[in-house]
Protein backbone atom coordinates (compact mmCIF):
# COMPACT_ATOMS: atom_id res chain seq x y z
CA UNK A 1 0.00 0.00 0.00
CA UNK A 2 1.55 3.50 -1.28
CA UNK A 3 2.05 6.38 1.72
CA UNK A 4 -0.80 8.06 -0.36
CA UNK A 5 -3.11 5.25 0.07
CA UNK A 6 -2.65 5.22 3.76
CA UNK A 7 -3.19 8.32 4.30
CA UNK A 8 -6.33 8.31 3.01
CA UNK A 9 -7.71 5.10 5.02
CA UNK A 10 -6.63 6.48 8.10
CA UNK A 11 -7.98 10.24 7.37
CA UNK A 12 -11.18 7.95 6.67
CA UNK A 13 -11.54 6.14 9.64
CA UNK A 14 -10.80 9.34 11.82
CA UNK A 15 -13.48 10.77 10.17
CA UNK A 16 -15.86 7.49 10.90
CA UNK A 17 -14.46 7.32 14.57
CA UNK A 18 -15.55 11.21 14.69
CA UNK A 19 -18.47 10.48 13.76
CA UNK A 20 -19.68 7.88 16.38
CA UNK A 21 -22.41 8.61 18.35
CA UNK A 22 -21.50 9.22 22.04
CA UNK A 23 -23.01 6.86 24.72
CA UNK A 24 -22.61 8.20 28.34
CA UNK A 25 -22.40 5.09 31.06
CA UNK A 26 -24.26 6.20 34.02
CA UNK A 27 -24.73 3.93 37.00
CA UNK A 28 -27.94 1.98 36.75
CA UNK A 29 -28.80 2.88 33.55
CA UNK A 30 -27.09 -0.43 32.42
CA UNK A 31 -30.09 -1.59 30.35
CA UNK A 32 -30.23 1.50 28.27
CA UNK A 33 -26.74 1.57 27.98
CA UNK A 34 -26.35 -1.76 26.25
CA UNK A 35 -30.00 -0.63 23.90
CA UNK A 36 -27.65 2.45 23.05
CA UNK A 37 -24.59 0.09 22.20
CA UNK A 38 -26.67 -2.46 20.07
CA UNK A 39 -28.14 0.84 18.09
CA UNK A 40 -24.78 1.96 17.64
CA UNK A 41 -23.44 -1.84 16.35
CA UNK A 42 -26.61 -1.95 13.82
CA UNK A 43 -26.21 1.68 12.37
CA UNK A 44 -22.26 1.37 12.29
CA UNK A 45 -22.92 -2.20 9.90
CA UNK A 46 -20.00 -4.17 11.24
CA UNK A 47 -20.96 -7.22 9.76
CA UNK A 48 -21.73 -8.83 13.34
CA UNK A 49 -24.77 -11.45 13.12
CA UNK A 50 -26.81 -13.80 15.00
CA UNK A 51 -26.52 -17.43 14.59
CA UNK A 52 -28.22 -19.89 16.80
CA UNK A 53 -27.48 -18.65 19.90
CA UNK A 54 -23.96 -16.82 19.38
CA UNK A 55 -22.98 -13.82 17.48
CA UNK A 56 -20.37 -14.46 14.43
CA UNK A 57 -18.53 -12.23 11.74
CA UNK A 58 -17.43 -13.01 8.55
CA UNK A 59 -13.84 -14.02 7.64
CA UNK A 60 -11.52 -15.12 5.16
CA UNK A 61 -8.62 -16.61 6.59
CA UNK A 62 -5.46 -18.71 5.55
CA UNK A 63 -5.13 -22.35 4.60
CA UNK A 64 -5.76 -24.54 7.68
CA UNK A 65 -6.14 -27.44 8.88
CA UNK A 66 -7.86 -26.83 12.57
CA UNK A 67 -10.92 -28.67 14.18
CA UNK A 68 -10.37 -31.79 11.80
CA UNK A 69 -11.08 -29.63 8.73
CA UNK A 70 -8.74 -28.46 6.57
CA UNK A 71 -10.12 -25.14 4.61
CA UNK A 72 -7.92 -23.76 1.34
CA UNK A 73 -6.54 -20.13 1.87
CA UNK A 74 -9.40 -17.37 1.36
CA UNK A 75 -12.09 -20.00 2.66
CA UNK A 76 -14.81 -17.74 4.09
CA UNK A 77 -15.98 -18.84 7.24
CA UNK A 78 -17.73 -17.62 10.19
CA UNK A 79 -16.33 -16.87 13.62
CA UNK A 80 -17.94 -16.46 17.10
CA UNK A 81 -17.75 -13.21 18.44
CA UNK A 82 -15.45 -13.23 21.57
CA UNK A 83 -15.77 -10.38 24.68
CA UNK A 84 -12.93 -8.86 23.89
CA UNK A 85 -13.88 -8.61 19.93
CA UNK A 86 -17.11 -7.05 21.16
CA UNK A 87 -15.88 -4.95 23.11
CA UNK A 88 -14.12 -3.80 20.23
CA UNK A 89 -16.87 -3.37 17.86
CA UNK A 90 -18.53 -1.47 20.56
CA UNK A 91 -15.44 1.01 20.70
CA UNK A 92 -16.14 1.39 17.17
CA UNK A 93 -19.54 1.87 17.06
CA UNK A 94 -19.59 4.42 19.61
CA UNK A 95 -17.68 6.98 22.17
CA UNK A 96 -17.89 5.78 25.31
CA UNK A 97 -17.66 8.56 28.08
CA UNK A 98 -17.95 8.91 31.78
CA UNK A 99 -18.78 11.60 34.08
CA UNK A 100 -15.76 13.07 36.03
CA UNK A 101 -16.08 14.42 39.08
CA UNK A 102 -13.00 16.16 39.51
CA UNK A 103 -12.99 18.04 35.90
CA UNK A 104 -17.07 18.17 36.00
CA UNK A 105 -17.09 17.03 32.35
CA UNK A 106 -17.11 13.42 30.44
CA UNK A 107 -14.35 11.89 29.58
CA UNK A 108 -13.20 9.46 27.00
CA UNK A 109 -13.45 5.59 28.43
CA UNK A 110 -13.29 2.34 26.85
CA UNK A 111 -16.26 -0.20 26.40
CA UNK A 112 -16.67 -1.46 29.23
CA UNK A 113 -16.67 -5.16 29.88
CA UNK A 114 -20.01 -5.09 31.55
CA UNK A 115 -22.14 -3.89 28.19
CA UNK A 116 -20.33 -6.52 26.43
CA UNK A 117 -21.23 -9.35 28.83
CA UNK A 118 -24.58 -8.41 29.41
CA UNK A 119 -25.21 -7.83 25.14
CA UNK A 120 -23.97 -11.19 24.77
CA UNK A 121 -26.15 -12.72 27.82
CA UNK A 122 -29.36 -11.28 25.57
CA UNK A 123 -29.42 -14.39 23.08
CA UNK A 124 -32.75 -14.55 22.21
CA UNK A 125 -33.56 -11.19 22.22
CA UNK A 126 -30.23 -9.50 19.79
CA UNK A 127 -32.09 -6.96 17.39
CA UNK A 128 -29.06 -7.82 14.90
CA UNK A 129 -29.30 -9.26 11.55
CA UNK A 130 -30.04 -13.29 11.62
CA UNK A 131 -27.31 -15.20 9.28
CA UNK A 132 -28.59 -18.26 7.58
CA UNK A 133 -25.34 -18.97 5.71
CA UNK A 134 -22.77 -17.46 3.46
CA UNK A 135 -22.59 -18.24 -0.48
CA UNK A 136 -19.39 -16.89 -2.58
CA UNK A 137 -21.84 -17.20 -6.37
CA UNK A 138 -25.23 -15.54 -6.73
CA UNK A 139 -28.19 -18.29 -5.57
CA UNK A 140 -31.80 -18.40 -5.55
CA UNK A 141 -33.95 -18.08 -2.52
CA UNK A 142 -36.47 -20.19 -1.44
CA UNK A 143 -39.37 -19.05 -3.77
CA UNK A 144 -37.12 -18.97 -7.12
CA UNK A 145 -36.02 -15.31 -7.04
CA UNK A 146 -32.28 -14.73 -8.01
CA UNK A 147 -29.82 -13.73 -5.17
CA UNK A 148 -27.00 -11.60 -7.03
CA UNK A 149 -26.27 -8.21 -5.08
CA UNK A 150 -23.89 -8.71 -2.80
CA UNK A 151 -23.84 -8.47 1.05
CA UNK A 152 -26.67 -9.13 3.20
CA UNK A 153 -30.02 -10.13 2.05
CA UNK A 154 -33.08 -9.83 4.63
CA UNK A 155 -35.03 -12.13 3.06
CA UNK A 156 -33.17 -15.24 2.43
CA UNK A 157 -31.08 -14.23 5.33
CA UNK A 158 -27.41 -15.01 3.47
CA UNK A 159 -24.58 -13.41 3.35
CA UNK A 160 -22.97 -13.14 -0.58
CA UNK A 161 -19.71 -12.62 -1.27
CA UNK A 162 -18.52 -12.79 -4.54
CA UNK A 163 -14.88 -12.84 -3.78
CA UNK A 164 -12.83 -12.15 -7.22
CA UNK A 165 -16.10 -14.11 -8.94
CA UNK A 166 -16.76 -12.14 -12.53
CA UNK A 167 -20.29 -10.78 -12.48
CA UNK A 168 -22.36 -12.57 -14.07
CA UNK A 169 -25.92 -12.56 -15.51
CA UNK A 170 -28.91 -14.32 -14.81
CA UNK A 171 -32.11 -14.07 -17.18
CA UNK A 172 -35.37 -14.01 -14.91
CA UNK A 173 -37.62 -15.89 -17.90
CA UNK A 174 -35.17 -18.15 -19.08
CA UNK A 175 -36.56 -20.84 -21.71
CA UNK A 176 -36.56 -24.54 -21.42
CA UNK A 177 -34.44 -24.39 -24.91
CA UNK A 178 -32.04 -21.54 -22.46
CA UNK A 179 -32.12 -24.24 -20.06
CA UNK A 180 -31.18 -27.05 -22.21
CA UNK A 181 -28.19 -25.21 -23.43
CA UNK A 182 -26.77 -24.93 -19.83
CA UNK A 183 -27.54 -28.03 -18.94
CA UNK A 184 -25.35 -28.88 -21.96
CA UNK A 185 -22.73 -26.88 -20.33
CA UNK A 186 -22.60 -28.27 -17.41
CA UNK A 187 -22.37 -31.97 -19.54
CA UNK A 188 -19.62 -30.75 -21.15
CA UNK A 189 -17.30 -29.64 -18.32
CA UNK A 190 -17.85 -33.57 -17.08
CA UNK A 191 -17.32 -34.92 -20.90
CA UNK A 192 -14.31 -36.46 -19.53
CA UNK A 193 -15.04 -38.55 -16.25
CA UNK A 194 -15.98 -42.06 -17.15
CA UNK A 195 -19.12 -42.14 -15.46
CA UNK A 196 -21.17 -45.74 -15.18
CA UNK A 197 -23.96 -44.50 -16.33
CA UNK A 198 -26.25 -41.88 -17.36
CA UNK A 199 -27.64 -41.88 -13.40
CA UNK A 200 -24.12 -41.14 -12.16
CA UNK A 201 -23.21 -38.07 -14.56
CA UNK A 202 -26.96 -36.76 -13.18
CA UNK A 203 -25.94 -37.25 -9.17
CA UNK A 204 -22.85 -35.32 -10.50
CA UNK A 205 -24.48 -32.19 -12.39
CA UNK A 206 -27.08 -32.82 -9.00
CA UNK A 207 -24.06 -32.31 -6.57
CA UNK A 208 -23.40 -28.83 -8.65
CA UNK A 209 -26.96 -27.42 -8.52
CA UNK A 210 -27.34 -28.63 -4.81
CA UNK A 211 -24.17 -26.90 -3.87
CA UNK A 212 -25.34 -23.55 -5.61
CA UNK A 213 -28.56 -23.33 -3.83
CA UNK A 214 -28.21 -25.10 -0.56
CA UNK A 215 -29.29 -22.71 1.69
CA UNK A 216 -32.51 -22.69 0.41
CA UNK A 217 -33.27 -26.16 1.13
CA UNK A 218 -34.36 -27.40 3.99
CA UNK A 219 -32.03 -30.65 3.38
CA UNK A 220 -30.09 -32.27 0.68
CA UNK A 221 -28.90 -35.82 0.63
CA UNK A 222 -25.07 -36.24 0.72
CA UNK A 223 -23.48 -36.36 -2.82
CA UNK A 224 -20.57 -39.00 -2.89
CA UNK A 225 -18.21 -40.22 -5.85
CA UNK A 226 -16.85 -43.82 -6.14
CA UNK A 227 -14.43 -45.94 -7.94
CA UNK A 228 -13.33 -49.44 -8.09
CA UNK A 229 -9.85 -47.59 -7.55
CA UNK A 230 -7.44 -44.63 -6.42
CA UNK A 231 -6.62 -42.12 -9.10
CA UNK A 232 -9.67 -42.85 -11.10
CA UNK A 233 -10.69 -39.12 -10.33
CA UNK A 234 -13.31 -38.66 -7.57
CA UNK A 235 -11.66 -36.16 -5.72
CA UNK A 236 -10.78 -34.05 -8.94
CA UNK A 237 -14.74 -34.43 -9.49
CA UNK A 238 -15.73 -32.91 -6.29
CA UNK A 239 -12.95 -30.46 -6.08
CA UNK A 240 -14.68 -29.20 -9.65
CA UNK A 241 -18.18 -29.07 -7.76
CA UNK A 242 -16.79 -27.04 -5.05
CA UNK A 243 -14.57 -24.82 -7.48
CA UNK A 244 -17.80 -24.07 -9.12
CA UNK A 245 -19.93 -22.86 -6.32
CA UNK A 246 -16.88 -20.68 -3.99
CA UNK A 247 -13.74 -20.70 -6.06
CA UNK A 248 -11.71 -23.25 -4.29
CA UNK A 249 -11.50 -26.92 -3.20
CA UNK A 250 -13.84 -28.08 -0.73
CA UNK A 251 -13.25 -27.57 3.18
CA UNK A 252 -12.25 -31.42 3.91
CA UNK A 253 -12.62 -33.99 6.56
CA UNK A 254 -11.47 -37.54 7.69
CA UNK A 255 -13.48 -40.33 8.94
CA UNK A 256 -13.53 -39.67 12.90
CA UNK A 257 -12.33 -42.88 14.93
CA UNK A 258 -15.28 -42.47 17.39
CA UNK A 259 -19.16 -41.37 17.37
CA UNK A 260 -17.68 -38.18 19.82
CA UNK A 261 -14.97 -37.07 17.22
CA UNK A 262 -17.71 -36.96 14.36
CA UNK A 263 -19.97 -34.86 16.79
CA UNK A 264 -17.10 -32.40 17.28
CA UNK A 265 -15.78 -32.22 14.10
CA UNK A 266 -19.31 -31.40 12.09
CA UNK A 267 -20.38 -29.21 15.12
CA UNK A 268 -17.43 -27.01 14.27
CA UNK A 269 -17.84 -26.93 10.68
CA UNK A 270 -21.53 -26.04 11.17
CA UNK A 271 -20.70 -23.37 13.43
CA UNK A 272 -17.84 -21.82 10.64
CA UNK A 273 -20.48 -22.35 8.00
CA UNK A 274 -18.86 -23.68 5.56
CA UNK A 275 -21.21 -24.10 2.70
CA UNK A 276 -19.48 -27.38 1.55
CA UNK A 277 -17.66 -30.06 3.18
CA UNK A 278 -15.94 -33.07 1.70
CA UNK A 279 -15.77 -35.98 3.72
CA UNK A 280 -12.54 -37.30 1.94
CA UNK A 281 -10.94 -40.62 1.04
CA UNK A 282 -13.42 -42.99 3.24
CA UNK A 283 -12.02 -46.32 3.34
CA UNK A 284 -14.63 -47.67 6.76
CA UNK A 285 -18.92 -47.62 5.73
CA UNK A 286 -20.33 -44.29 6.61
CA UNK A 287 -22.65 -44.05 9.18
CA UNK A 288 -23.21 -41.79 12.18
CA UNK A 289 -26.02 -40.57 13.80
CA UNK A 290 -24.58 -37.20 14.20
CA UNK A 291 -24.26 -37.05 10.18
CA UNK A 292 -27.50 -38.54 9.37
CA UNK A 293 -29.38 -36.03 11.56
CA UNK A 294 -27.45 -32.93 10.09
CA UNK A 295 -28.35 -34.11 6.45
CA UNK A 296 -32.29 -34.36 7.01
CA UNK A 297 -32.67 -31.27 9.90
CA UNK A 298 -32.78 -28.11 9.62
CA UNK A 299 -31.18 -27.17 12.37
CA UNK A 300 -28.33 -28.93 14.64
CA UNK A 301 -27.67 -28.71 18.33
CA UNK A 302 -24.72 -29.67 20.36
CA UNK A 303 -22.25 -29.02 22.87
CA UNK A 304 -18.72 -26.40 22.28
CA UNK A 305 -16.32 -28.28 22.78
CA UNK A 306 -14.68 -28.11 26.85
CA UNK A 307 -17.75 -26.72 27.98
CA UNK A 308 -21.20 -27.52 28.99
CA UNK A 309 -22.85 -24.93 26.52
CA UNK A 310 -25.10 -25.91 24.19
CA UNK A 311 -25.34 -24.13 20.52
CA UNK A 312 -27.95 -24.54 17.86
CA UNK A 313 -26.99 -24.18 14.37
CA UNK A 314 -28.10 -23.89 10.73
CA UNK A 315 -27.23 -27.38 8.83
CA UNK A 316 -27.04 -25.43 5.59
CA UNK A 317 -24.34 -27.74 4.13
CA UNK A 318 -23.24 -29.80 0.78
CA UNK A 319 -22.04 -32.68 2.42
CA UNK A 320 -20.01 -34.58 -0.42
CA UNK A 321 -17.95 -37.78 0.13
CA UNK A 322 -15.27 -39.78 -1.90
CA UNK A 323 -13.79 -43.43 -1.42
CA UNK A 324 -12.78 -46.43 -3.36
CA UNK A 325 -16.01 -48.86 -3.50
CA UNK A 326 -17.86 -46.66 -0.97
CA UNK A 327 -20.11 -48.49 1.61
CA UNK A 328 -23.04 -46.94 3.38
CA UNK A 329 -24.45 -48.46 6.68
CA UNK A 330 -27.72 -48.38 8.31
CA UNK A 331 -29.68 -45.24 8.33
CA UNK A 332 -27.14 -43.59 5.78
CA UNK A 333 -28.01 -45.99 2.73
CA UNK A 334 -31.36 -43.83 2.94
CA UNK A 335 -29.42 -40.03 2.96
CA UNK A 336 -27.29 -40.11 -0.39
CA UNK A 337 -26.64 -40.99 -3.90
CA UNK A 338 -23.83 -42.29 -4.96
CA UNK A 339 -21.92 -41.33 -8.82
CA UNK A 340 -19.54 -44.04 -9.72
CA UNK A 341 -16.85 -43.49 -12.09
CA UNK A 342 -14.98 -46.23 -13.82
CA UNK A 343 -11.91 -45.65 -15.97
CA UNK A 344 -11.60 -49.58 -17.08
CA UNK A 345 -7.85 -49.61 -16.74
CA UNK A 346 -5.10 -50.83 -14.57
CA UNK A 347 -3.60 -47.34 -13.70
CA UNK A 348 -6.01 -45.00 -14.17
CA UNK A 349 -3.70 -41.59 -12.34
CA UNK A 350 -1.88 -41.89 -16.34
CA UNK A 351 -4.80 -41.23 -17.81
CA UNK A 352 -4.79 -37.47 -19.24
CA UNK A 353 -7.68 -35.34 -19.58
CA UNK A 354 -8.24 -33.07 -22.54
CA UNK A 355 -7.69 -29.84 -20.86
CA UNK A 356 -6.76 -28.79 -17.26
CA UNK A 357 -10.06 -29.08 -15.31
CA UNK A 358 -9.35 -26.71 -12.75
CA UNK A 359 -7.67 -23.93 -15.10
CA UNK A 360 -10.86 -24.02 -17.02
CA UNK A 361 -13.31 -23.31 -14.13
CA UNK A 362 -11.04 -20.76 -12.82
CA UNK A 363 -11.67 -19.12 -16.43
CA UNK A 364 -15.25 -19.98 -17.13
CA UNK A 365 -16.34 -19.77 -13.60
CA UNK A 366 -18.73 -17.27 -13.82
CA UNK A 367 -20.22 -18.82 -17.15
CA UNK A 368 -20.95 -22.27 -15.46
CA UNK A 369 -22.71 -20.95 -12.35
CA UNK A 370 -24.98 -18.57 -14.72
CA UNK A 371 -26.02 -22.01 -16.49
CA UNK A 372 -26.44 -24.32 -13.13
CA UNK A 373 -28.96 -21.01 -12.11
CA UNK A 374 -30.44 -20.64 -15.15
CA UNK A 375 -31.66 -24.55 -15.29
CA UNK A 376 -33.22 -24.06 -11.54
CA UNK A 377 -34.60 -20.82 -12.16
CA UNK A 378 -35.92 -22.08 -16.42
CA UNK A 379 -38.18 -24.62 -13.82
CA UNK A 380 -38.94 -22.36 -11.52
CA UNK A 381 -40.67 -20.10 -14.37
CA UNK A 382 -42.19 -22.86 -15.86
CA UNK A 383 -44.17 -23.79 -12.74
CA UNK A 384 -42.14 -26.23 -11.68
CA UNK A 385 -44.01 -29.18 -14.13
CA UNK A 386 -44.47 -32.29 -12.49
CA UNK A 387 -41.98 -35.40 -13.49
CA UNK A 388 -42.82 -39.08 -13.37
CA UNK A 389 -40.43 -40.06 -10.21
CA UNK A 390 -40.98 -41.89 -7.01
CA UNK A 391 -41.07 -39.52 -3.58
CA UNK A 392 -37.61 -39.46 -2.08
CA UNK A 393 -38.38 -39.05 1.45
CA UNK A 394 -36.76 -36.41 4.05
CA UNK A 395 -35.27 -34.85 0.78
CA UNK A 396 -39.25 -33.36 -0.52
CA UNK A 397 -37.80 -30.04 -1.15
CA UNK A 398 -34.44 -30.95 -2.60
CA UNK A 399 -36.37 -34.00 -4.87
CA UNK A 400 -38.99 -31.38 -5.86
CA UNK A 401 -36.75 -28.92 -7.59
CA UNK A 402 -33.39 -29.61 -8.29
CA UNK A 403 -34.21 -33.62 -9.23
CA UNK A 404 -37.40 -32.91 -10.47
CA UNK A 405 -35.22 -30.37 -12.72
CA UNK A 406 -32.80 -32.92 -14.21
CA UNK A 407 -35.76 -35.05 -14.84
CA UNK A 408 -37.49 -32.40 -16.77
CA UNK A 409 -34.52 -31.77 -18.94
CA UNK A 410 -34.31 -35.21 -19.87
CA UNK A 411 -31.63 -36.25 -17.96
CA UNK A 412 -31.88 -39.35 -15.68
CA UNK A 413 -33.05 -39.63 -12.32
CA UNK A 414 -30.35 -39.19 -10.10
CA UNK A 415 -31.94 -41.55 -7.15
CA UNK A 416 -31.36 -44.20 -9.87
CA UNK A 417 -28.01 -44.63 -7.86
CA UNK A 418 -29.91 -45.56 -4.65
CA UNK A 419 -30.59 -49.35 -5.29
CA UNK A 420 -26.72 -49.87 -5.08
CA UNK A 421 -26.55 -48.07 -1.85
CA UNK A 422 -28.99 -50.90 -0.32
CA UNK A 423 -27.56 -54.06 -1.92
CA UNK A 424 -24.19 -52.94 -0.92
CA UNK A 425 -25.46 -52.15 3.20
CA UNK A 426 -23.63 -54.50 5.33
CA UNK A 427 -26.01 -54.02 8.07
CA UNK A 428 -28.99 -55.11 5.75
CA UNK A 429 -27.19 -57.78 4.66
CA UNK A 430 -26.73 -59.24 8.17
CA UNK A 431 -30.29 -58.58 8.68
CA UNK A 432 -31.40 -60.47 5.69
CA UNK A 433 -28.94 -63.34 6.85
CA UNK A 434 -30.32 -63.12 10.38
CA UNK A 435 -34.07 -63.24 9.54
CA UNK A 436 -33.80 -65.77 6.73
CA UNK A 437 -31.85 -68.09 8.72
CA UNK A 438 -34.22 -67.88 11.34
CA UNK A 439 -37.10 -68.71 9.37
CA UNK A 440 -35.89 -71.82 8.36
CA UNK A 441 -34.94 -72.85 11.69
CA UNK A 442 -38.57 -71.54 13.44
CA UNK A 443 -40.91 -70.51 10.51
CA UNK A 444 -43.86 -68.87 11.93
CA UNK A 445 -43.06 -70.10 15.13
CA UNK A 446 -42.86 -67.45 18.57
CA UNK A 447 -39.34 -67.88 19.94
CA UNK A 448 -37.46 -65.99 22.87
CA UNK A 449 -33.97 -64.64 21.94
CA UNK A 450 -32.12 -66.93 24.78
CA UNK A 451 -33.69 -69.94 22.61
CA UNK A 452 -32.47 -68.97 19.25
CA UNK A 453 -28.66 -68.28 20.79
CA UNK A 454 -28.80 -71.44 22.78
CA UNK A 455 -29.64 -73.52 19.09
CA UNK A 456 -26.88 -71.50 17.49
CA UNK A 457 -24.62 -72.48 20.75
CA UNK A 458 -25.27 -75.97 20.26
CA UNK A 459 -25.46 -76.32 16.80
CA UNK A 460 -21.80 -75.06 16.59
CA UNK A 461 -21.12 -77.13 19.42
CA UNK A 462 -22.22 -80.67 17.95
CA UNK A 463 -22.61 -79.58 14.59
CA UNK A 464 -25.39 -81.97 13.85
CA UNK A 465 -28.41 -79.07 13.35
CA UNK A 466 -27.80 -77.64 9.95
CA UNK A 467 -30.78 -74.89 10.47
CA UNK A 468 -28.55 -74.34 14.05
CA UNK A 469 -25.76 -73.89 12.33
CA UNK A 470 -26.92 -71.49 9.83
CA UNK A 471 -28.14 -69.62 12.74
CA UNK A 472 -24.78 -69.33 14.59
CA UNK A 473 -23.52 -68.11 11.39
CA UNK A 474 -25.74 -65.76 10.49
CA UNK A 475 -25.65 -64.04 14.29
CA UNK A 476 -22.05 -64.29 14.27
CA UNK A 477 -21.71 -61.52 11.10
CA UNK A 478 -24.39 -59.54 13.25
CA UNK A 479 -23.59 -59.65 17.22
CA UNK A 480 -19.76 -61.68 16.87
CA UNK A 481 -20.88 -63.99 19.77
CA UNK A 482 -23.81 -66.31 18.82
CA UNK A 483 -24.12 -67.77 22.26
CA UNK A 484 -24.75 -64.13 23.80
CA UNK A 485 -28.38 -63.78 24.29
CA UNK A 486 -28.69 -60.08 25.95
CA UNK A 487 -26.82 -58.73 23.37
CA UNK A 488 -29.23 -60.57 20.67
CA UNK A 489 -31.82 -59.38 22.13
CA UNK A 490 -30.86 -55.88 22.08
CA UNK A 491 -30.38 -56.55 18.26
CA UNK A 492 -33.89 -57.49 17.95
CA UNK A 493 -35.37 -54.84 19.52
CA UNK A 494 -33.26 -52.19 17.31
CA UNK A 495 -34.27 -54.17 14.50
CA UNK A 496 -37.73 -55.00 14.85
CA UNK A 497 -40.25 -53.77 12.07
CA UNK A 498 -37.72 -53.90 9.72
CA UNK A 499 -38.53 -55.07 6.49
CA UNK A 500 -35.73 -56.57 3.90
CA UNK A 501 -36.45 -59.24 0.98
CA UNK A 502 -40.33 -59.68 2.29
CA UNK A 503 -39.36 -60.68 6.16
CA UNK A 504 -39.64 -58.66 9.51
CA UNK A 505 -38.77 -59.55 12.90
CA UNK A 506 -42.58 -58.56 14.91
CA UNK A 507 -43.19 -59.03 18.71
CA UNK A 508 -45.55 -62.14 19.06
CA UNK A 509 -46.18 -61.69 22.84
CA UNK A 510 -44.63 -61.83 26.28
CA UNK A 511 -43.26 -64.74 28.27
CA UNK A 512 -42.18 -65.18 31.85
CA UNK A 513 -38.57 -64.80 31.03
CA UNK A 514 -38.80 -62.63 28.30
CA UNK A 515 -40.47 -61.28 25.18
CA UNK A 516 -41.69 -63.72 22.19
CA UNK A 517 -40.26 -62.54 18.75
CA UNK A 518 -41.19 -64.37 15.65
CA UNK A 519 -39.92 -63.64 11.82
CA UNK A 520 -43.15 -63.56 9.81
CA UNK A 521 -43.20 -63.19 5.48
CA UNK A 522 -44.29 -59.77 4.84
CA UNK A 523 -47.60 -59.31 2.35
CA UNK A 524 -46.32 -57.00 -0.30
CA UNK A 525 -48.56 -53.23 -0.33
CA UNK A 526 -50.83 -52.99 -2.96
Amino acid sequence: MSVENFADRLREHQERMAKRPEIEVVAGKLPEVVDQAEDALIERGLSIYQRGNKLVRPIRAGESAEDGIRRRKGALTLQIVTLPGLCEAFDLAAAFAKYDGRTKSLRPIDCPEKIAKTYLARAGRWRLPELLGIVEAPTLRRDGSILDKPGYDDSSGLLFDPGELEPLEIPEQPSRDEALAALALLTDLFRDFPFRSDADRSVAIAAMLTALIRSSLRSAPMLAFTAPTMGSGKSLLADCIARVATGRDAPAMSQGTSREEDQKVILALLIAGDPIVLLDNCAKPIQGDALCTVLTQARYRGRLLGTNEQITVPTAVTFMSTGNNLIFKGDMTTRALVCEIDPNCERPEERSFDRDLRKYIAKHRAQLVAAALTMLRAYVVAKRPSVDIMPFGRFEEWSDWIRSALVWLGEADPCETRERLFIDDPERSELQAVMEAWRNAYGDEKVLAKEITGRAAKAKADGYDEAGTELAEALRGAISDPADARKFGYWIKRNAGKIVNGLRLQRAGEHRTGNLWRCIRQAPVR
